[in-house]
């Protein structure tokens, strides 16, 4: 990963962003057609350096913008999201992460993939401690497992909530269910989840088989 033509492309990737950093940072003020050409660009130039890589860049709060650089869940390509962040340039009006982060107020938000969308507030979980380590059981309306588009749904659902790093490293499985199916009086509503998750996470870590 750090020869020296992973170097070249990581710099050209932020040389671009340099390039382009005032018409990132004004997304909303450009044409749609130009907004989609320029993020194209920016990924195009992630996925030289592997083709797992992706980014976000999310609303303008603040005054400032926050780009996220995603593996998309795909542990293998993380080492590449830590090479790009170290070189990343400062700007004053930029946040730079590695990695999706946990949004707050989860519940306030909802996903959309290929027409399905699910509101967090209504999706439920339960978490259990398997041999040191813990599986996420999640409960979102409608789930069918035969059909792709859930499949992202549950895995960008235990990103938004946990973060990218934490859903891949801390997480040993992760199942989902048609909550429809389930009235289970143990299940919790998924704004819960990472305070149970950090909470559960640190109590076995401190067991003998971690």
């Amino acid at each position: 990963m750090k020869n020296d033509e992973n170097k070249k492309l990581i710099q050209e990737f932020w040389d671009d962003f340099e390039l382009n950093q005032e018409k990132l940072f004004s997304l909303e003020s450009i044409s749609t057609s130009d907004r989609n050409l320029l993020l194209k660009k920016l990924i195009k130039r992630l996925k030289l350096i592997n083709k797992d890589l992706t980014l976000e860049i999310g609303p303008l709060h603040d005054d400032r913008r926050e780009l996220t650089l995603s593996a998309d869940g795909i542990e293998d390509a993380f080492p590449y999201i830590e090479e790009i962040y170290k070189n990343k340039p400062k700007f004053n009006n930029w946040i730079f992460h590695r990695f999706r982060q946990p949004i707050a107020n989860i519940a306030d938000f909802s996903i959309t993939i290929d027409d399905i969308n699910i509101k967090f507030s209504a999706v439920q979980f339960g978490l259990v401690e398997d041999e040191g380590g813990i599986v996420v059981l999640l409960f979102i309306p409608g789930y069918k497992g035969d059909i792709s588009a859930y499949e992202t749904i549950k895995f960008l659902t235990l990103d938004s909530c946990l973060g990218e790093y934490v859903a891949v490293k801390n997480v040993k499985y992760c199942a989902a269910y048609d909550v429809n199916g389930y009235r289970d009086k143990d299940l919790k509503p998924i704004k819960l989840l990472k305070k149970d998750f950090d909470k559960m996470y640190s109590s076995i870590s401190k067991l003998d088989y971690l």
